[in-house]
């Protein structure tokens, strides 16, 4: 009996992973003989199999899938396999959570996919768009967000929206898609690495962030401003107007943030005392990291730390410690959130200097600070102590080291190095421990 139950849990995981994969509409393969079924598509025009009418370009195949979102059906008019008998049962994980499919189309629009469990239950949808028109593409949707979600996180569903444009149709759209993929993550899509990404709003070549964005309600540029303590400086106007609840400015990176080892944000918030934080505006500021390819759904996979502000009228400097979520590779977006959510109350707030912290920098309060001179700088930067160092190592934000030197110079030759800061590490005649810090321009 004890070897019947073994064989029998052996099965069931066997068939947990049994994922019919790739979909290729191909006779033998999967896709072609699958129930597909028509939703929020007016009449519901069903899903054909043909053969490929563009058989130039990067998709060769013989047979491809048609599917004609109507210009009187819904925007989110797509199609879906048959629950358990088609795509099979799987779960996503590291090895799987790249999804790939080849799409012509005649108009520039956004495609959707999403995949459901066996419950009913349906994973957040992602959308790309695709680039072309009347020539195959391959889009890369980036599933991570949907490891180890759900109730089960057990898939045997597939759904696919062809022409999601919320501004609706002008005529009936055909759209033709073929050759799903399922490949690790970070295979395609945005690269995970452990770059640089701060802000000071100031011109100085030290920002990495390029497109900050304020929605209240609406999505538009962050608005840069004079620092409320000192006109010579520029800070971020997180002015909430009151008539949004979930006020916040955002980015989107190019990459992946690799939280491996760089997992704290340091912020500067300052929260004026002419504010009434008695009701719903509360004394707190919260950083959100995100997925924004999962869209209006990026926040239910979010990882989100709020901390007290209790000085008033003052600049206070946070850190928010994300090591807890140091695995995490699919994070591109950062939220940031004054003031709480979920109200309407108005309040004028402001932040500067997000940066996310270099791990060298822990151990700079035991060392000396030694000084520079010009910084921000774009060529040589001088050393006034250079008599006393006998060795100079020059770091990244990132903690890489880019410049080493055991020779006496009172000089760096910089005019080499990428625009952003870094740290000096340099060692005394009596092994006294330098540092400081400067910017490329």
């Amino acid at each position: 009996m004890k070897n019947l139950l073994l064989f029998l849990a052996f099965l069931s995981v066997i068939g947990l992973n049994a994922q019919n994969a790739p979909i290729d509409f191909e006779a033998g393969g999967y896709g072609a003989d699958w129930t597909w079924t028509v939703f929020e598509n007016e009449t519901n025009p069903p899903v054909e199999i043909i053969a490929n009418p563009d058989m130039s370009g990067i998709n060769t195949s013989a047979t491809v899938a048609k599917i004609t979102a109507l210009q009187s059906g819904q925007p989110w008019a797509g199609c879906e396999s048959m629950h358990g008998a088609d795509i099979g049962s799987f779960t996503f994980t590291e090895d799987n959570a790249t999804v790939k499919i080849m799409v012509w189309k005649s108009v520039i629009s956004d495609c959707g996919i999403k995949f459901a469990e066996a419950n009913g239950e349906a994973q957040p949808e992602v959308k790309v768009a695709n680039t072309v028109v009347n020539q195959w593409e391959e889009l890369t949707f980036d599933l991570s967000g949907s490891i180890g979600a759900g109730i089960t996180g057990i898939i045997d569903q597939i759904i696919f929206f062809p022409d999601f444009d919320l501004a609706g149709r002008t005529q009936d759209n055909v759209v033709y898609w073929d050759n799903i993929t399922f490949s690790p993550a970070g295979s395609g899509g945005k690269p995970l690495l452990a770059l640089d990404v701060q802000d000071n709003f100031e011109n100085d070549g030290y920002s990495t962030i390029t497109d900050w964005k304020f929605q209240d309600p609406e999505l538009m540029d962050l608005v840069v401003t004079t620092d409320p303590v000192n006109a010579t400086n520029h800070v971020a106007d997180y002015n909430r107007s009151g008539s949004f609840e979930w006020t916040n400015a955002q980015f989107i990176l190019e990459h992946r943030m690799d939280l491996t080892t760089r997992n704290t944000f340091n912020l500067k918030v300052y929260f004026p005392s002419t504010n009434d934080y008695s009701g719903g505006l509360t004394p707190t500021a919260a950083i959100k990291l995100q997925n924004s390819l999962l869209g209006g759904n990026a926040w239910t996979t979010q990882t989100e730390i709020k901390l007290d502000v209790t000085e008033f009228d003052t600049w206070v400097e946070l850190e928010f410690d994300f090591s807890g979520v140091s695995d995490r590779t699919d994070y591109d977006q950062v939220v940031v959130q004054l003031g709480g959510e979920g109200h309407f109350v108005p309040g004028q707030l402001y932040f500067d200097d997000i940066v996310l912290v270099n791990p060298i920098g822990i151990f700079e309060e035991s060392l000396t600070q030694t000084a520079i001179y010009p910084n921000p700088v774009s060529d040589v930067l001088y050393l006034d102590n250079a008599e006393n160092l006998v060795s100079i190592s020059v770091y990244s934000v990132a903690g890489q080291l880019v410049y080493q030197s055991s020779e006496k110079a009172n000089s760096i030759d910089v005019s080499g190095f990428q625009a952003g800061m870094y740290t000096i590490r340099a060692t005394g005649n009596n092994d006294t421990q330098y540092f400081a810090k400067f910017i490329v321009k």
